[in-house]
């Protein structure tokens, strides 16, 4: 039951750990991904499963490309 209001309440985080550039598909942050809540494929890029997101920054520090970054959805995605 609390995993359930947990995933509820992540939904609508202020903070989220989002895409801000294309992705080259090399799967790093896939692989280091705890709880497998980071998934690429080659059409859609990189998509984020935020209900299993825990936020632990692994996959920002392991992109080489640093295509994911750490912000609310009012980030300047320009960068």
């Amino acid at each position: 039951p609390s995993g359930a209001l947990l995933g509820l309440l992540s939904r609508a985080s202020f903070l989220k750990i989002r895409p801000v550039r294309t992705c080259r598909t090399c799967r790093k942050c896939e692989t280091v991904c705890p709880v497998q809540a980071v998934k690429i494929d080659e059409k859609n890029g990189i998509t984020i499963d935020y209900a299993e997101c825990i936020l632990c920054g692994r996959c920002l520090h392991e992109c080489p490309q640093k295509t994911l970054a750490l912000g609310t959805p009012y980030a300047d995605k320009s960068k």
